[in-house]
């Protein structure tokens, strides 16, 4: 961590935006355009992407496209030690099918400075295939 940047603040001020709803706007927002962005499990959004662009364009597109409305999110615990923060968040909306898409988030996040530089995402992922092959 660099300088007298404090990562746990910006954090939890980024996902309380969201909360407030300014749809993921401050807290995608912190993330460098050169994250390694890894999700667990083993379903098909499973995996590493190499960067920004890469995780939006195969991963969060393709989920956000199959829900009626952004994720709002809830925060919950943050803990920070050294570069890294975890942040435990829920995140909630309605799926095109009208079912509901309520999604438990745990990104574990190193930083640079002020960037975050990579991700490990703790999702419910029986549930990111289950949207995934909705109609």
């Amino acid at each position: 961590m660099g300088g007298d940047i404090d990562i746990k603040a910006l954090v939890v001020e980024a996902w309380t935006k969201w909360a407030d709803g300014d749809h993921g706007r401050a807290a995608f927002g912190l993330i460098d355009e050169s994250v390694v962005w890894t999700v667990t499990g083993s379903t098909a959004a499973s995996g590493q992407y190499t960067s920004k662009s890469d995780a939006i364009e195969r991963l969060l597109r393709p989920i956000g496209e199959k829900l009626d409305g952004r994720v709002t999110a809830h925060l919950g615990s943050v803990l920070a030690d050294g570069d890294r923060v975890a942040v435990e968040f829920g995140g909630t909306a309605t799926r095109r099918t009208g079912q509901p898409y309520n999604q438990t988030y745990c990104w574990v996040m190193r930083f640079d400075g002020d960037r975050i530089v990579e991700v490990t995402a703790y999702v419910d992922t029986a549930l990111v295939a289950e949207v995934l092959a909705d109609p």
